[in-house]
């Protein structure tokens, strides 16, 4: 009970909306590249609650502070000690683990000094504190049994004789400040796919309504198709959406309206859920806000780029990218929209799913400016993607679409692409020197996109959408989701 409650509070004030990735295990791993903040509801996705990003390298907390003297007990599952890095992520876990088992309960003073602006967008302190108290604290004391990490982003499995044990999967800022933090029941140990046919089984075999599409061109060759499933069929996209609004961006500058350094004020009245990292900046530059909206996911950069171009603009994107039924995407909401839709106005998205294309342009245009609060955003609820809440295009749409991508020709594209492959997700980079990724996760929906460059010119193109209409999607079923999705590299490296 302590965990569930834990997972659905921490998921809705963090996980918005992101870019998906595991951190750690996962990265938005547990439910996959954790996305520690998260996309319309998206990073964990995945496991994390803040965006796993790809970011400079954190670097230790600057706190003077002292973390609490008590700290839990250490022993690996097979009696070995389990050991914690010198690293900033690995001294934000010390620091926590001390909290939770400190005597007292935890004042917001404790986390003073300790939680980025990001973070602090989604939650803030006094209800940090609380959410540690009253859901993970009673469980204590805890066993340290597992721990994994990089710099970045750490998972730490902790076990408990008042409760299953569960998984803290954090990630830290360049400042070593807390700005991701997600409990989840710890899921067991996987095992990797040995071949192709594997892969495309249990992908096949995940509790979710799945369209998958693995294609491998070798350098000057044809596409061979490795993994076909239903990859024609519309699904809910989360994040993945933002690739559309890239293209759009892209070409505005091809075509002169606007150029990649050009400055965008930013104000409270342009904050999405959460504010992300635009929160009390002046200003950003066109290539800054795009390479946030698609490494992190930020939904307050993706509707500033949207109100640049304009909404006709994006659809027109959508079209000229060679969607199969762009009508599907139109209106194209901005992520504020979206959540205003799915989360606000009760009954707002039963009429959304009833209206046709004019009827949807009229609900946008009385939206308004404010978008809902946070915690009015329930992320272990019900899904709104079957009311239509949400992106929907195919695996092949998705394929067209970075076709487009990089037939624009302009590196700043290939730039922000690869500035995140899927954080906490575990790639041999000298076999994919080149790794574009895009993710998203919601309320029932989990999805990954992925064009890689092998070391010998062949591109691998993996597509996988997955959605449910019913509840959040299980965290082991996010991890087999991202582990299949390093399998299928290891197995098509050179």
């Amino acid at each position: 009970m302590y965990l569930r409650r834990a997972l659905a509070a921490l998921a809705s004030a963090t996980l918005l909306l992101t870019a998906c990735a595991p951190a750690a295990e996962p990265g938005v791993s547990p439910s996959a590249p954790p996305t520690a903040a998260t996309t319309a509801a998206t990073t964990p996705a995945p496991a994390t609650s803040a965006p796993a990003t790809a970011e400079p390298t954190p670097t230790p907390s600057t706190s003077e502070d002292p973390a609490p003297s008590a700290t839990p007990a250490v022993d690996g599952t097979d009696g070995s000690a389990v050991e914690i890095p010198e690293t900033a992520s690995g001294e934000m876990v010390r620091f926590l683990l001390g909290l939770l088992e400190g005597e007292e309960d935890l004042a917001p003073a404790d986390l003073e000094g300790r939680l980025s602006p990001t973070l602090l967008a989604a939650i803030s302190a006094p209800e940090l504190a609380e959410l540690m108290n009253t859901s993970i604290r009673p469980a204590r004391p805890f066993t340290l049994t597992d721990y994994t990490g990089t710099e970045s982003q750490a998972a730490a499995t902790l076990a408990s004789s008042l409760a299953p044990p569960f998984t803290m999967s954090i990630s830290v800022d360049d400042a070593g400040l807390l700005d991701g933090i997600f409990f989840a029941p710890a899921t067991p140990p996987r095992e990797s796919a040995t071949s192709i046919e594997e892969v495309a089984e249990r992908l096949d075999a995940l509790p979710l309504e799945s369209r998958t599409l693995v294609t491998l061109t070798p350098a000057g060759g044809t596409p061979e198709v490795l993994i076909s499933h239903s990859p024609d069929d519309a699904a809910p996209l989360a994040s993945i959406f933002k690739l559309y609004v890239l293209l759009a961006v892209a070409q505005a500058v091809q075509d002169g309206a606007i150029s990649w350094d050009q400055e965008l004020p930013v104000s409270e009245e342009d904050y999405s859920v959460p504010a992300g990292e635009l929160e009390g900046r002046d200003s950003v530059t066109v290539r800054e806000a795009a390479t946030l909206m698609i490494s992190i996911s930020d939904n307050t950069a993706t509707d500033l780029l949207m109100r640049l171009v304009g909404r006709d603009s994006v659809e027109a994107a959508v079209e000229a990218s060679g969607h199969a039924d762009p009508a599907a995407m139109q209106p194209f909401p901005t992520t504020r929209e979206l959540f205003q839709l799915g989360w606000g106005e009760e009954g707002l998205a039963e009429q959304w799913a009833d209206a046709d294309e004019a009827g949807r342009r009229t609900i946008l245009e009385g939206l308004g400016t404010e978008a809902p609060p946070v915690e009015a955003i329930d992320l272990a609820g019900e899904p709104v993607w079957p009311e239509g809440v949400d992106w929907f295009a195919s695996p092949e749409d998705i394929a067209r679409l970075y076709e487009a991508l990089d037939g624009a020709g302009d590196p700043a594209i290939r730039e922000i692409l690869t500035v995140n492959p899927g954080a906490g997700l575990e790639f041999d980079r000298e076999a994919w020197p080149v790794i574009e990724f895009k993710g998203g996760s919601s309320v029932g929906v989990l999805t990954g996109a992925w064009r890689a460059e092998r070391a010998d010119g062949a591109v691998l193109l993996l597509i996988t959408l997955g959605a449910q209409d019913a509840g959040p999607i299980d965290a082991a079923d996010q991890a087999e989701f991202f582990g299949l999705v390093e399998d299928t590299f290891r197995i098509m490296a050179p």
